[in-house]
């Protein structure tokens, strides 16, 4: 055994931490900086890690291979789900709605990507990710985060069309019951 003197110890101490230093940058530079060939047909995954990346190319892949399959793949609805194994494991674009993105396109939007890139800016580094996932985050933090407008304008409107509907109860109600019009006003004025 060597012996080290303290300033040998912390030279080889500062050596050591630059080397591991250096192992995480590439490190790094690999999860955010590389890209599939296969992200040019979908720029926003460019964005995405490169681990994810390369699961979203699996399926696009195998997208393809749909259509050789013999039961239909049903199309998907507005909210952009899947209940296949895939989409619900990684909340990921799978197989099928790639399909009906090939098929008919449209299908991928810019928000939807948003909704994926947002899972990984959190500042979460990795994986991570999806071991304190539940259904609460998904509905609170994407989609109050990114869909927050639109979902408060179709809010506001469901709102509006209840009390519509309301006014429009009362309203017949009191023209079939036959109050005189002045106690109509002030009924209605009372609810208003």
């Amino acid at each position: 055994m060597r012996h080290w003197s303290l300033k040998g110890a912390i030279e080889r101490v500062i050596q050591t931490g630059r080397i591991w230093e250096n192992r995480a940058t590439v490190a790094k530079t690999k999860f955010h900086g590389k890209h599939l060939v296969i992200a040019a047909g979908f720029p926003a995954m460019r964005q995405l890690p490169f681990p994810i990346q390369r699961l979203i190319g699996t399926e696009i892949v195998q997208a393809e291979e749909l259509d050789r399959q013999s039961y239909p793949i049903h199309p998907q609805g507005d909210e952009l789900s899947c209940k296949c194994k895939f989409y619900r494991k990684y909340l990921l674009p799978c197989r099928h709605i790639f399909y009906w993105e090939n098929r008919i396109g449209g299908v991928l939007r810019e928000y939807h990507w948003n909704k994926w890139i947002y899972m990984f800016e959190q500042g979460i580094s990795g994986y991570e990710i999806y071991e304190s996932i539940s259904t609460e985050w998904i509905e609170e933090d994407i989609y109050q985060g990114i869909g927050a407008p639109a979902r408060r304008k179709l809010q506001v409107r469901e709102i509006l069309a209840a009390i519509m509907q309301k006014y429009y109860e009362i309203e017949e109600a009191i023209a079939e019951e036959g109050w005189p019009e002045e106690q109509a006003q002030e009924a209605i004025q009372e609810w208003l």
